[in-house]
């Protein structure tokens, strides 16, 4: 086996096994939360906050979750109720990369404020 097909194979391996090992980390964390939700439903249903097993304390709490349905009303209030500074702009990698990309090749310059790297990637395809 050449060299090159050794090393392909290791790859294929590497990937093969992390994908078992994702799959199976997904599984025990769906384990994990449910075993959590059991352990809080009998603790409510007992009327009990928290107990002590295995020098471990175990306790209840509840925790607000916040989601956002229309970004631009949000930001509106935020920035007018005096919270305008937890507003961040961002812009996401893979358009960020698309973008310096293209500059690059129509231009031949980056935006301001940008600097790039090119890094050695592997493309992995079944033949």
């Amino acid at each position: 086996m050449s060299e090159l097909t050794q090393l392909a194979n290791n790859v294929l391996t590497a990937r093969e096994e992390k994908a078992i090992i994702e799959a199976s980390l997904k599984e025990k964390n769906s384990e994990v939360r449910a075993a959590e939700y059991a352990l809080i439903s009998a603790l409510h249903e007992k009327d009990i906050d928290g107990f002590k097993s295995h020098g471990v304390s175990f306790s209840t709490y509840s925790k607000l979750v916040a989601t956002k349905t229309n970004e631009d009303q949000l930001f509106n209030w935020l920035e007018s109720s005096g919270f305008g500074s937890v507003v961040k702009r961002t812009v996401h990698y893979a358009t960020l990369n698309k973008i310096c990309s293209e500059e690059l090749e129509e231009h031949g310059e980056l935006p301001a404020g940008t600097e790039v790297e090119f890094i050695d990637m592997l493309s992995v395809r079944k033949a």
